[in-house]
């Protein structure tokens, strides 16, 4: 079973177009494969990741504070029913069940289930404090942080607000919305 589904997603992985659209969601939603996908999650840094034998693919969950607020605790040794939709590296979940739960965090639409304007502001980099570590860029799940002049810089229009960045900065160099 687990040689078919690691052959299906392959599969899907080289049979996708790769269109370039600013927003991650909608890229996603228009160019992926819908997939059903039973797994265990397990967590690199600050990425959760769906683990095949050859692939590791990132998780888009959802912010953590909806996460916390829905008690949705995500435990590595339990295997998952896992539904939304694989584009490229990346697969934007929709449901998540265990064997007692089943949490939904987008509708069919692919529309979140949390409030995205209490997250509608931007992560910014305060480059005085930045030092071009790379750290961001190599974690951020859409490839919206880029290098300039030895420092980060994040592509609004590309930014999922997932907070990753921000925590993984090793000289706090990136700020949350509405901090300071």
């Amino acid at each position: 079973m687990k040689r078919v589904l690691f052959l299906t997603v392959l599969s899907l992985l080289a049979l996708m177009s790769y269109a370039q659209d600013n927003k991650i969601t909608d890229e996603i939603l228009a160019n992926g494969r819908f997939l059903e996908l039973s797994s265990k999650l397990s967590k690199s840094e600050e990425n959760w990741l769906v683990e095949t034998d050859t692939l590791n693919i990132n998780v888009l969950l959802a912010p953590e504070s909806f996460l916390k607020k829905s008690k949705i605790v995500i435990n590595e040794k339990t295997e998952y029913a896992l539904t939304g939709y694989l584009y490229k590296d990346n697969f934007l979940l929709f449901t998540l069940k265990d064997g007692k739960n089943n949490f939904i965090l987008r509708d069919e639409n692919g529309n979140p289930q949390w409030d995205e304007t209490v997250n509608s502001a931007n992560y910014r980099v305060i480059p005085d404090k930045c030092i071009g570590c790379r750290i961001c860029i190599n974690k951020c799940p859409v490839n919206a942080i880029t290098l300039v002049n030895n420092k980060a810089v994040i592509d609004t229009e590309k930014c999922i607000k997932c907070g990753i960045c921000d925590s993984v900065c090793p000289v706090d160099a990136i700020k949350k919305p509405g901090e300071k």
